[in-house]
């Protein structure tokens, strides 16, 4: 999909609805754009743009969660 996303709007830097909410930015820094039809693929969703953000701005991403196993299966591997 990112390529398809380079394609369709060049000089962008752009995301999909997945990536958006997986960056732990706030909202603020993107703007919502013009859906196309993008090649081979249905339902992309919104498509966002990242606008970024002034110099004079402090960034601070959420927190990430931590798990005593963050790797799926990883503890049956480390245990054998």
């Amino acid at each position: 999909m990112a390529a398809r996303l380079m394609m369709n709007y060049p000089d962008k830097v752009t995301c999909d609805t997945d990536t958006f909410q997986t960056c732990r930015l706030p909202a603020s820094y993107f703007v919502e754009m013009a859906t196309k039809q993008l090649k081979g693929l249905k339902n992309v969703g919104v498509i966002r743009e990242f606008a970024g953000f002034s110099g004079e701005q402090k960034t601070v991403a959420k927190q990430i969660t931590h798990s005593m196993y963050p790797i799926l299966g990883m503890y049956f591997s480390l245990k054998c």
